[in-house]
């Protein structure tokens, strides 16, 4: 989940980077130069001290800790069918992110970056009901989680498109993402005690099966990350027209 809207911020930034209104503390990068993406990846990176706290002109929520009020999940899948109401989110971490690389086509409004988060720790309330391969998952309780070198490979473009008064402005076209976890440690309290031995039987087939899981569940997060960062990402598009974006 972390790594949704350090997702979005990268192409935000991607295409920020060349706009005349963006804050002042924010670099800026010239489409001529010739080592523009080495440009835009250091600019990111000088960011970060901003991200944690959000950057409200460009309707970037603050980053420690990244917040999601209620985030709702619905898919059915061969390995596992599952719909939960996630409330409280809060992930700790997601500033640590580094950029492995980053590859930027201003004429097709393009980028592609692989990215890294070494440590992101999440706590959230959850409702759940679905099934796990074959084990039942049902109840309702505290999640807490301690993810490791969770990494992201990213490409996302934008289009163009004409707002009601006939202004240009870009749009989140196409995003998809690919991600891994090296590790995961978690702790599930259910508070639900209707489903208490349900709910303690699926607890320990996943902390004996965690590699297993983590390939399982990954899609699920994927589909959900690439959701989220579409929406994100219009919304921080949206605060400034194609024109002052990338200037002619």
């Amino acid at each position: 989940m972390a790594s949704r809207t350090i997702l979005a911020v990268v192409l935000l930034v991607a295409v920020a980077a060349n706009a005349k209104k963006i804050p002042d503390y924010l670099q800026t990068c010239r489409r001529s130069d010739a080592k523009y993406d080495d440009c835009l990846t250091k600019a990111i990176m000088a960011s970060k001290p901003y991200l944690n706290k959000g950057i409200p002109k460009l309707h970037v929520p603050p980053y420690e800790p990244l917040e999601f009020p209620a985030l709702d999940v619905d898919r059915n899948l061969d390995n596992i069918q599952v719909k939960a109401h996630l409330t409280n989110v809060k992930i700790h971490g997601a500033s640590g992110f580094k950029i492995d690389s980053l590859k930027s086509d201003l004429a097709k409004h393009e980028v592609t970056a692989s990215i890294t988060i070494p440590k992101i720790y999440v706590t959230m309330d959850y409702k759940v009901d679905g099934r796990l391969l074959v084990v039942p998952i049902t109840g309702f309780g505290a999640f807490k989680g301690n993810f490791t070198e969770c990494k992201a490979v990213i490409k996302g473009n934008a289009k163009i498109f004409n707002n009601k008064k006939n202004v240009k402005y870009l749009k989140l076209d196409k995003f998809r993402s690919k991600l891994s976890v090296g590790d995961v440690a978690f702790d599930i309290q259910n508070r639900d005690t209707r489903s208490a031995a349900i709910s303690n039987a699926a607890t320990t087939f996943i902390a004996q099966n965690r590699r297993q899981v983590i390939q399982i569940v990954l899609p699920i997060v994927e589909e959900t990350m690439d959701e989220v960062v579409r929406q994100i990402g219009d919304d921080i598009l949206s605060t400034m027209p194609y024109h002052e974006i990338l200037p002619e």
